[in-house]
C-alpha cells in the first residue's frame, strides 16, 4: 500500500503532480487541513490538529461541489470524542510518550504508517515555507517544535516515508519508482 499525504505548503500542487509522475496510482489519499478544501477529487482521510475548523472547512469543500466520503481524523491528545466537533476518528499523534506535535502533516503520515502503508509527502516540507493560501510563513519557534517530532522519529519513518521537498525530503529522501514498488 502507498499513500499520498497532501499538505498545505506553497507549491503543493506542483509537488502532487511530481509525486503522481513517480507513483501513478496511490492506494490512498490523505489531505491535511485546507488542502482538503481545495483537492477537487475524492480522498480517504482529512487529517488535522485543528478540528475546531472542520465544520467550516467541510462547508467550504461542499460549496465547491467536490466529493465527500472522507474520514476526518484528529489527535486524541487535543480533541476528545465528547467535544462535539465533527471528527470521525481520534488517534494518537505520538509514537512515544513525550513527543511533541509534528504538525497536521505528521498526523496524516503517522496514521498511514501505523496502517502499514508507505507514504509520500507533498506540501509537507517542514521548512517554514508559506501556506499555499496565504503568504505567511510559520510563526517563530513553531518550526523547531514541529521538526523535533520528525527528527526524533526518523528511524521509524525512514524505511516507509519519502517527501517531495524541504526539510522532510532532506531527512527522509525523495520517492523513486523503485522505492514505491518494492
Amino acid at each position: 500500500m502507498i499513500t499520498l499525504v497532501i499538505g498545505c505548503a506553497e507549491g503543493v500542487w506542483d509537488e502532487v503532480a511530481a509525486a503522481q509522475a513517480i507513483v501513478p496510482k496511490f492506494d490512498a489519499i490523505c489531505c491535511v487541513k485546507a488542502a482538503g478544501i481545495h483537492w477537487p477529487h475524492k480522498f480517504d482521510v482529512w487529517a488535522t490538529l485543528h478540528p475546531e475548523h472542520m465544520k467550516k472547512m467541510r462547508e467550504e469543500r461542499a460549496a465547491l461541489g467536490y466529493p465527500n466520503g472522507y474520514r476526518v481524523v484528529t489527535a486524541k491528545e487535543i480533541s476528545k470524542p465528547n467535544m462535539k466537533i465533527p471528527v470521525d476518528e481520534h488517534v494518537s499523534m505520538r509514537w512515544y510518550e513525550k513527543q511533541g506535535s509534528g504538525s497536521s502533516g505528521f498526523l496524516g503520515m503517522k496514521y498511514y504508517v501505523d496502517a502499514g502503508s508507505k507514504v509520500v509527502l507533498a506540501g509537507v516540507p517542514m521548512d517554514g515555507r508559506s501556506h499555499f493560501l496565504r503568504n505567511a510563513p510559520w510563526k517563530e519557534g513553531a518550526a523547531k517544535v514541529y521538526v523535533d517530532a520528525w527528527v526524533n522519529n526518523y528511524a521509524r519513518m525512514k524505511p516507509v516515508v519519502r517527501s517531495m521537498s524541504g526539510f522532510t525530503q532532506k531527512l527522509l529522501g525523495a520517492p523513486t519508482t523503485e522505492w514505491a514498488t518494492s
